[in-house]
C-alpha cells in the first residue's frame, strides 16, 4: 500500500529519466494545438506503478498546460514528505529536494512560512513534522493503508504515570510564553538554543536526561522544550512521561489515534468531494491570493479505483499557460477521474520534477525555494524495466 513500507535505501537511475522521458518532454509543443481544447500527450511511464501525462489545453480563458502524474497503489512504491535541507526551517528548490531524497518524481507540497517552516499538517513514517492550520484539509494515509482526505486538528499531550496529562502546544517550532513544544529529527541535528528554556528528553515513554537547547536529536528522541509546568520540572530519570497525539475530524467528529496515523500531507483547500466540485477556501480562511483569481496551482486527488493523481498547471504566462481558479481546478480534476481531491500550494510555487528534472515551466521562470515537497520513492531500482514507449520517445 502507499506509503506505508519503511524507509529503503535506494538506487535511482537519473539516466533512465534523461534519456527516456526528457527528451520526449522536450519535443513536445510549446503552445496549445488548434486541432482541438485538448492535446493529450502520454502517458508514459516512469517506473513501474507511475506514469507521467502532459495535456496542451485550449480552455475558453486561455491556453493552458497541464502536467499529471498517475501513482497506482503498489508495494514498491510510497509516499514520502521532503524538507528542505532535511529540516523544518530552511528553504530550497524541488529539483535539489528530490535529487538529495532519490525520489523517481516529485511535486511542491504544503504552504510554509519565510523561514521555511511549514504551515500545514505534516507526518512521515508516524512521525509528526508539523502541526495544521485552521483545520484545513489534509491528505491522510493510515497504517492499514486506507486513505481519505479530511479537515483536521491536532491534540497533543504528555501522559503521566498517576493518570494525568499536560498539553503540548506546537511541534518543531519555537515556543511562545507559556507554551510547551515538542522536538524531533525533523526539526534537524539539535534543538535551538534557549538557555533560559529548560528541555525534557524522553525515549520510549520515559525521562532519559535534561538539557537547555542545543540537544541532539536522533530517532525515537522527543525533546519537550519552552515552558514546561512544575509537574514536568520535578519529573525524575526513568520515570514515564509519554508524548501522546490523535488527530480530531471535524466535519464527521471523529477521532484517529496517532499511533494509526501514518503519512499526511496537509494543503487545503478542498476541491473535489464524492466526484463533485466542493472548493472550501472560505471555510478554511484562504486569503485571497490563494482563493480569488487565475494562478499557477498544484493539485492532488484519489480516483475511484484509488490512483493517486498529482497534478500541477502553469500559469501567468499569457499564450502559453493562463493557470486556473480553484474551481477550474476542482473540475479539471474531475475530469481526470478524481473522486476526491485537495488543493497544494501553487503560484511561483508550483513544480513538478521527474528523476531530477523540473518537468514544468515554474511562472518566475525558474524554480522558487520550498520549504516542503511530496515525494514518489520506488523501492528498488528500476534499471532494465524501460517501456517500449518510453524508449520510443527517446528517438
Amino acid at each position: 500500500m502507499i506509503g506505508i513500507r519503511k524507509r529503503l535505501t535506494t538506487r535511482l537511475v537519473p539516466v533512465l529519466i534523461n534519456c527516456a522521458i526528457i527528451p520526449f518532454l522536450l519535443l513536445c509543443p510549446i503552445e496549445a494545438t488548434d486541432s482541438g481544447p485538448v492535446d493529450t500527450i502520454g502517458p508514459v511511464k516512469v517506473v513501474p506503478g507511475v506514469k507521467f501525462q502532459k495535456q496542451y489545453r485550449t480552455d475558453y480563458y486561455g491556453p493552458n498546460v497541464v502536467n499529471i502524474l498517475l501513482v497506482e497503489r503498489t508495494p514498491q512504491i510510497r509516499l514520502a514528505i521532503g524538507l528542505a535541507k532535511s529540516r523544518s526551517l530552511g528553504l530550497e528548490p524541488l529539483s535539489e529536494i528530490a535529487r538529495r531524497e532519490k525520489a523517481v518524481a516529485a511535486v511542491n507540497g504544503t504552504f510554509f512560512h519565510s523561514s521555511g517552516l511549514p504551515l500545514g499538517l505534516l507526518v512521515d513514517e508516524g512521525v509528526l513534522i508539523s502541526a495544521p492550520v485552521y483545520d484545513r484539509t489534509a491528505f491522510i494515509v493510515r497504517t492499514d493503508g486506507t486513505s481519505s482526505f479530511e479537515r483536521v486538528s491536532l491534540r497533543m499531550w504528555l501522559q503521566l504515570a498517576d493518570g494525568s496529562s499536560l498539553p503540548v502546544h506546537g511541534v518543531n517550532r519555537p515556543a511562545k510564553d507559556g507554551e510547551c513544544v515538542i522536538y524531533n529529527t525533523a526539526f534537524g541535528p539539535q534543538t535551538p538554543v534557549y538557555p533560559s528554556r529548560p528541555e525534557l528528553l524522553l525515549q520510549e515513554g520515559v525521562v532519559i536526561g535534561r538539557g537547555f537547547g542545543g540537544t541532539p536529536l536522533w530517532p525515537g528522541l522527543v525533546v519537550v522544550a519552552g515552558d514546561p509546568p512544575e509537574q514536568l520540572r520535578t519529573l525524575e530519570l526513568q520515570e514515564p512521561c509519554r508524548l501522546m497525539w490523535e488527530l480530531h475530524l471535524p466535519e464527521s467528529d471523529a477521532i484517529i489515534p496517532g499511533e494509526e496515523v501514518w503519512f499526511v500531507l496537509g494543503g487545503g483547500p478542498r476541491l473535489v468531494t464524492g466526484g463533485e466540485v466542493t472548493v472550501t477556501a472560505d471555510e478554511e480562511r484562504f486569503r485571497s491570493d490563494v482563493s480569488r483569481g487565475r494562478a499557477p496551482r498544484t493539485a492532488i486527488g484519489l480516483t475511484g479505483d484509488g490512483t493517486l493523481l498529482l497534478v500541477t498547471v502553469d500559469g501567468r504566462q499569457p499564450g502559453f499557460s493562463v493557470g486556473m481558479t480553484l474551481w477550474e481546478l476542482a473540475e479539471l480534476m474531475i475530469e481526470l477521474g478524481a473522486k476526491e481531491a485537495m488543493n497544494l500550494d501553487g503560484g511561483a510555487s508550483t513544480a513538478m520534477v521527474i528523476g531530477d528534472q523540473v518537468v514544468n515551466i515554474p511562472s518566475n521562470g525558474s524554480e522558487r525555494v520550498l520549504g516542503t515537497a511530496l515525494l514518489i520513492m520506488y523501492e528498488t531500482s528500476p534499471i532494465g524495466e524501460v517501456s517500449e514507449e518510453a524508449a520510443a520517445t527517446a528517438h
